[in-house]
């Protein structure tokens, strides 16, 4: 079975130019969850388990301000610090390796809330597990 995502990317420029391209990725497996982090929590612990190699897309948004870690929530591997509606986004063929995003595979991730309010983690993946 394969699942197919569509991301646009656009761009507006104050002249009332525009340009948008709508984009279709691909692969055999994907993974699409919203979690909620409660104010006041330190290193609260998401289950995903990821080879990074195997990535088609990534997306991670937060509605509030929230750090995310990967791998250890005291000497993380890589650190998200998130602000309200700002995403990471990376999918195959935008131009950079998925080494810029990801130092190493996933094994969980680590939330950190300080917000002052309960936060949205958005996370939606595209994977290839049998490239």
């Amino acid at each position: 079975m394969s699942f197919t995502d569509k991301i646009t990317i656009g761009w507006a420029g104050d002249s009332g130019t525009a340009l948008s391209k709508l984009m279709s990725l691909t692969a055999d497996a994907n993974e699409a969850r919203s979690v909620s982090i409660a104010d006041s929590t330190t290193d609260g612990v998401i289950d995903l388990t990821l080879d990074v190699s195997d990535l088609v897309f990534f997306l991670l948004v937060a509605n509030g301000t929230i750090t995310i870690e990967t791998n250890d929530g005291t000497t993380p591997d890589d650190t998200f610090a998130l602000t309200s509606g700002v995403p990471v986004l990376w999918y195959a063929g935008c131009g950079s390796a998925i080494g810029d995003i990801f130092s190493a595979d996933i094994t969980a991730l680590y939330a950190t809330n300080a917000s002052g309010a309960a936060v949205t983690v958005d996370i939606r993946l595209l994977k290839d597990s049998t490239p």
